[in-house]
């Protein structure tokens, strides 16, 4: 039975399709193969790009192919280098120094590589028996091993004894090594020459050197880098020599560039030609109205018990009232007397001075400190500059003499500070600061105008003359903190400063008219100044990360003065003024990085006398 015709052309059909098939299989694996050994050829290719193997060729032909590939130059013995046959397999991917190390490892030369990529070749000497061993340097005589001696090798390298003494000789390119130690004569010694096994000894010698104590000091004056203000560091104005008796840390702010002094006599400060009352000075937290002893010569702050001073010429912070001038901020009692009881007296020609830091159990802590005179400073050579008039005057015209019998002040001072700070817990404590200056002055004398004659002695004139002053000066602050949590902190002070001069003068004098009458006269003053300032605030503080700090609050201020001149028994002259001021305020201070901070600040102030408002310009540093 035949197939039919149909059957066998699908027969044939599919017998040419798996032909065709097997076709393509073939085909996919040839191309395989193919992409095989490319790859192959590639990546061995490759493998020669970076390295090379040498088969027993000259020196001086291998080195001319790492310069022509590595763009390096050496410089050798080409004779030597020609003798010397070389199997290496050279990577070209190592560091130049890894490459030479490892190229000259059996050959006998020494390597030495300059910044400019020019390799110097030295031949190597023989090498020495002590290759790589390690040798023990000892003193002479306690047979002890000699820590940290400095080691210096002839091929320019260098090591170190370990604790006992111990080091290792860099192989044979090491002839000769130099020791060095403090106390011990310095020692060469040629490697090849020890025999006595591995020890080497060093002979100690006496040192003339003491010990030297190398201390870190802050400077004495510096920019501030929170505030852009300058401050005056205790260690600057302690230095120096601010007047006639004492140190004076205004006399050290008077040396600042933009900051002067009236004359050479006065403490008081001018910031920038302003005068002296139009510079605010704050003493902890409180402001000072008379800042000066003995008519300006000798300024209030004790050297002895300030620690910080930052001086505001023309950047004010936005937290402070401000003047017209500038503002000086005092910080009193240094950091390291705070933690500890403390004592300090010092005794001198004019006055004496003290300071003392104590514990009242283990919460409240009492700073104190002072001055008074010890002598009469119109009684000194320095009274005649103030009073170049001498004590005693004589006048001899034919007959007439004037005499001035008495003519020496009486001058004394005094300042006072106190702090008291009292714990109430681990987030709050309260605050208590104080200050007080008093000067009392007082100058007596008479003079007489007479006239002598053979027999007789006539008084024209008698005057008696007494004049007194007193200039006081107290502050006094309360105040409290709470941190409300560990980024805030909320702060109350009430500050009370108080300042009065007063000063007396009377004269009682008797002028004889003629032979039979005279005539007696009286003349008499007072002047005083009183002013009384109270001030409150209220202060937020938010710590709002590591390096940025906002600070805001209000305050209220209200200062009375009042000036009155009598002549006689009769009030010549009286005024009163009253001044309210209320201000909100506030400070943003950030420091992006170590060199940069920004402070920006603005301040809102309301004055009653002429009920208007007034704006300062923010702050930007």
């Amino acid at each position: 039975m035949r197939p039919c015709s149909s059957s066998m052309k699908n027969q044939r059909k599919v017998i040419a399709f798996l032909n065709k098939e097997k076709k393509s299989s073939k085909t996919r694996k040839t191309l395989f193969c193919l992409c095989f050994c490319i790859g192959t050829v590639s990546l061995c290719f490759s493998q020669n790009q970076h390295t090379w193997v040498v088969q027993q060729k000259p020196l001086n032909h291998v080195l001319d192919s790492i310069e022509k590939r590595l763009d390096v130059s050496f410089s050798y013995d080409y004779d030597l280098a020609k003798s010397i046959e070389v199997t290496k397999t050279i990577d070209f991917r190592s560091a130049l120094l890894e490459l030479c190390e490892d190229l000259f490892e059996d050959v006998p030369f020494v390597f030495d590589i300059d910044s400019q990529k020019n390799i110097r070749l030295i031949p190597q000497q023989k090498e020495n028996h002590l290759a790589m061993k390690e040798l023990q340097i000892i003193d002479s005589k306690t047979r002890e091993p000699i820590p940290y001696v400095a080691i210096s090798f002839d091929n320019g390298s260098g090591a170190e004894t370990n604790e006992d003494g111990f080091f290792q000789v860099p192989g044979r390119r090491t002839n000769t090594i130099l020791l060095h130690r403090l106390g011990y004569q310095q020692t060469e010694i040629d490697i090849s020459k020890i025999e006595n096994g591995n020890l080497i000894e060093m002979t100690p010698t006496p040192s003339p050197l003491q010990d030297i104590l190398v201390v870190e000091e802050e400077p004495g004056i510096r920019l501030s880098d929170d505030s852009g203000g300058i401050e005056v560091k205790e260690s600057q104005f302690k230095q120096s020599q601010g007047s006639v008796f004492t140190a004076d840390p205004m006399r050290t702010i008077q040396l600042l560039p933009g900051i002067s002094a009236h004359n050479d006599l006065s403490s008081e400060i001018r910031i920038r030609g302003g005068d002296a009352d139009e510079s605010l000075i704050i003493l902890d937290g409180m402001t000072l109205y008379e800042a000066k002893h003995y008519y300006g010569i000798f300024s209030t702050i004790n050297a002895g018990i300030v620690e910080n001073i930052s001086v505001y010429k023309n950047n004010t912070p936005a937290d402070t009232e401000g003047r017209t001038s500038g503002v000086i901020d005092i910080t009193t009692f240094p950091s390291e007397q705070k933690t500890n009881d403390f004592l300090d007296v010092q005794i001198g020609l004019m006055n004496a001075s003290g300071s003392t830091v104590f514990s009242l159990g283990k919460t409240i802590q009492v700073m104190a400190g002072g001055r008074f005179t010890t002598g009469n400073p119109g009684q000194s050579r320095f009274q005649k500059l103030l009073n170049p008039r001498p004590s005693q005057r004589v006048q001899e015209r034919d007959f007439e003499s004037f005499n001035v019998v008495s003519q020496v002040p009486v001058y004394a001072f005094n300042d006072w500070n106190a702090k008291m700070q009292w714990d109430l817990s681990d987030h709050s404590k309260l605050f208590f600061t104080t200050f007080h200056s008093h000067d009392e002055t007082q100058l007596d004398f008479e003079r007489q105008l007479k006239v002598s004659g053979p027999n007789i002695t006539v008084t024209l004139f008698e005057e008696i003359y007494d004049e007194k002053g007193a200039w006081n000066n107290h502050a006094y602050q309360l105040g409290s903190t709470v941190d409300l949590n560990e980024k805030t902190m909320w702060e109350n002070r009430v500050v009370l400063s108080k300042s009065n001069s007063f000063s007396a003068l009377s004269s009682l004098f008797s002028r004889r008219v003629n032979a039979d009458s005279t005539r007696v006269g009286q003349y008499s003053n007072q002047i005083a100044n009183d002013i009384s300032d109270l001030h409150l605030f209220s202060t937020f503080t938010f710590q709002q990360m590591k390096s940025g700090r906002l600070k805001a609050g209000v305050d209220y201020q209200r200062i009375d003065n009042v000036f009155d001149i009598e002549y006689g028994d009769r009030k010549q002259f009286n005024q009163e003024q009253k001044a309210q001021m209320t201000s909100a305020f506030f400070a943003q201070k950030w420091r992006p990085n170590a060199k940069t901070t920004l402070d920006i600040g603005a301040r809102l102030t309301h004055y009653d006398q002429t009920e208007s408002w007034f704006f300062c310009t923010p702050n930007c540093i």
